[in-house]
């Protein structure tokens, strides 16, 4: 049916003015807000400037204080040159006797604590630094590490077989059938230092649980290649129907659409809808096609230009 336009230019014309009366109302009312706004500002900027004098007072205070520290810090440098040659001797016989002495604490976490405790992890960082120690005081000829090689090598045997049978459990746990291995092979990153002691400490060992680990994920990368054949094949005939079939299939769309509805305004909109949402999935697509799997599938050549898309579906979609 026709529309009058000079009516219907009349009409809107009077629903701006009424609009325009209504915002110019509301504006009144909030000119109180405004003063009220305008007040509280300078209000705060007062209280701004006197922050500002108290930080300068403030700021001349730390002067004369950091005049006094410097006296005091030369002060506390001639006393420590009185008193380095002493406490340096001191220090170095702490130090020597802490590396040397193996506390109940370490023994007792190495023994009988389960690997996964956090007290366990942290006593083999002891038990290799103290290993480290022991090492550098023998090279120097020291005869007191004598007195303690015996017991860091046997807690280093206890170590290194906890650890052994934990990784390989966790190795071994990956070959379980419908095992997402990426959540164990996760959880063995907070336990990254215990294959550090290994190689520190027992060379042969790590070197075992090494080569099982590289054999296990070697074995669950072959699976996984094949499954993603059968993926590869998938997204190759997805491609080659949406080329073959898209602009047929959005041609019926819009037929189908115009001639169900005879409100002109309400089928373009259910077709703009629609052509968006195709536009969206085509994106993401495009994102999962772009990941490393699937990066080098030949038939992504094969893929429609979006450019090419886009300027299609403005045939079939106003104002897009």
């Amino acid at each position: 049916m026709g529309v009058d336009l000079r009516h219907y230019s009349k009409q809107v014309e009077l629903e701006l003015q009424q609009i325009e009366q209504k915002s110019i109302r509301d504006y009144i009312q909030e000119s109180e807000n405004i003063a009220s706004l305008h007040n509280q500002i300078t209000a705060c900027d007062a209280v701004l400037e006197r922050m500002e004098q108290m930080l300068g007072a403030f700021q001349s205070d730390l002067s004369s204080i950091s005049s006094e520290i410097r006296t005091l810090q030369e002060q506390s440098g001639a006393m420590n040159i009185r008193l380095r040659n002493p406490q340096a001797f001191r220090r170095r016989l702490r130090e020597l006797v802490d590396g040397l002495v193996v506390p109940s604490t370490l023994v007792t976490a190495i023994l009988e604590a389960p690997v996964t405790e956090a007290r366990f992890l942290e006593q083999l960082q002891e038990l290799d630094a103290k290993a480290a120690a022991v090492r550098e005081q023998e090279a120097r000829g020291t005869a007191a590490c004598a007195d303690v090689r015996g017991v860091l090598d046997r807690l280093r045997v206890k170590a290194v077989t906890k650890i052994r049978e934990f990784i390989l459990q966790k190795i071994y746990s990956f070959r379980k059938p419908m095992t997402n291995y990426q959540i164990p092979q996760t959880a063995l990153l907070k336990y990254r230092f215990f294959y550090q002691f290994l190689l520190g400490n027992e060379r042969a060992t790590a070197k075992e649980i090494r080569d099982e680990y590289v054999e296990t994920l070697s074995k669950i990368y072959l699976s996984c290649l094949g499954s993603m054949g059968m993926v590869a094949a998938r997204v190759t005939q997805l491609i080659r129907g949406f080329g073959s079939s898209w602009k047929a299939s959005v041609e019926s769309l819009s037929q189908d659409v115009m001639r169900s509805f005879t409100n002109f305004r309400n089928g373009t909109s259910i077709i703009q809808g629609a052509l968006t949402q195709l536009i969206q999935l085509y994106h993401r697509f495009h994102r999962v096609l772009a990941q490393p799997q699937l990066r080098a599938l030949p038939a992504r050549a094969e893929l429609i230009n979006i450019h090419h898309l886009m300027v299609e579906l403005k045939k079939h979609k106003p104002n897009f």
